[in-house]
């Protein structure tokens, strides 16, 4: 188990895959990935925030 937890860890947080990212690497479905992450107690990134350019503000 601290094998599956060092690597979702080292795939999420070092190489900043998603978890959606990680769930099609290992062929599990992305709920399987979340569960698992909250089992290791893997905390997880922000939510990415619109950005307030004015690009954007059209």
């Amino acid at each position: 188990m601290e094998n599956e937890k060092q690597k979702l860890e080292e795939l999420y947080w070092k190489n900043n895959l998603s978890s959606r990212e990680i769930s099609r690497l290992f062929g599990v479905s992305h709920n399987i990935i979340l569960k698992r992450m909250k089992k290791y107690q893997i905390s997880r990134r922000p939510l990415a925030r619109k950005m307030k350019t004015p690009a954007f503000m059209n």
